[in-house]
Order: C-alpha cells, then structure tokens, then sequence
C-alpha cells in the first residue's frame, strides 16, 4: 500500500514569491491597491494560504519592504567587498539609485511606503530603523574616507 506523501513546501521561497507578488502589485496598481485579494491573485495562491505566511496586510507590507531592503544590502555589501572610503561610498550611493528596472521597482517600492509611513506609526517605525541602518552605512564609508585622508 501507498500512503500519499504530504506535499514538501518550502517556506521561505514561497515567502519570497508572495512578496516579489507583493512588489509587483504595489509597482503596478500603488500601495493603496496591494489588497490581499491582489496579491493573493499576482502570486497565484488563495487568500487563505497568505494567512500561513503572514499575520495579516500589515505584516505582508512590512515584510515586503525589508526583503526589499536585504536585498539591496546584500548587492551594496557584495559590490563594496575590498573597497572602503570614497568608492565604497560611491558603489552603494549608485546601488540606491534606480538606475536599472530592478533598482527601479525597488525605489517604486521604498517611495510608496513613505506615504503610508506618513498614518502608520509602526511602518514609520519600521522605516526610521531602516533608514538609520543606511544611515551608519554611509557613516561607516565616510569615516574610512576621513581616515584615509579622502
């Protein structure tokens, strides 16, 4: 007898997909229009499995736009690998720049948030910390600058 196996599901890269839906919902209809119902449908799943994934439009919101944050921290601290100073500084301020469609979308992301930030204490929350952790990266760039008499 065969007992059927459960389906294997791997989390993290559905996390992902649901989130990359997220991106493209907010690129193309705005933060306003990234309901459950729309993401649910741009990432091809019911509304019911979002709730696996994430505790409500909050927490997809939220969680979309750290992704987003990650990912272009991970490029800015590969692209900057063996540099400091002034070219360091230069790679991640041309990293935060849209100057590609993938940069883009992330700049159409980051830009929709501000104003939702604007009513919401804990996505402003959530921003401010972001923003100070590029902050100190910056810092960090400038201050190997000066010690390097840049």
């Amino acid at each position: 007898m065969f007992s059927a196996l459960p389906k294997i599901v791997d989390w993290d890269s559905k996390r992902d997909e649901i989130l990359s839906a997220t991106w493209r919902v907010i690129a193309r209809d705005g933060i306003s229009g990234a309901t459950i119902r729309a993401i649910a449908k741009e990432a091809n799943c019911s509304r019911g499995i979002l709730g696996h994934y994430f505790a409500d439009k909050a927490d997809i919101l939220g969680s979309a736009l750290l992704l987003s944050h990650r990912r272009v921290g991970a490029r800015m601290a590969a692209a900057t690998a063996g540099r400091s100073g002034l070219a360091a500084l230069r790679i991640v301020m041309l990293e935060a720049l849209p100057l590609d469609e993938r940069r883009d979308l992330e700049a159409q992301i980051e830009i929709s948030f501000w104003g939702r930030a604007l009513g919401n204490a804990e996505m402003r929350e959530l921003q401010h910390s972001e923003f100070d952790r590029l902050c100190g990266r910056l810092r960090g760039h400038l201050a190997e600058a000066a010690g390097e008499g840049e």
